[in-house]
């Protein structure tokens, strides 16, 4: 059965509601990474200057530990920040898919209502 019009304009409505909210969580997890990015950057910085001050100490080893635990942590942070940002690349691609198909629908009811009335 084919959609009316009045619920291609519902759909429609919807899906433009969803690709927003895709658009802020895009947002949000940009502006994540960027303090994560930040964050990191500043706790590496303090690190190497503790591993510096204390270069011939014992506690040597522990700051390089430190070091690359934070690099760890931080690679960690940016994969799943990056596969949460390609999940949501695909959501909206389908959401894009989904208006496209309206679109089309909306057109092919169009004209099947302007064919419906000639005769």
């Amino acid at each position: 059965m084919m959609s009316t019009l009045e619920e291609i304009k519902q759909q429609k409505i919807q899906l433009e509601r969803e690709q927003e909210k895709l658009e802020d969580l895009k947002r949000n997890i940009s502006k994540t990474e960027e303090h994560y990015e930040e964050y990191f950057f500043y706790q590496k910085q303090l690190f190497n200057e503790l591993q510096e001050e204390f270069a011939q100490s014992q506690t040597d080893m522990l700051y390089q530990d430190m070091v690359e635990q934070i690099n760890w942590q931080s690679r960690g942070v940016q994969d799943f920040l990056e596969e949460q940002q390609q999940e949501l690349t695909k959501q909206t691609r389908a959401l894009e898919d989904q208006q496209e198909d309206l679109h089309w629908q909306e057109i092919k009811t169009k004209e099947e209502r302007s064919e419906q009335h000639e005769y």
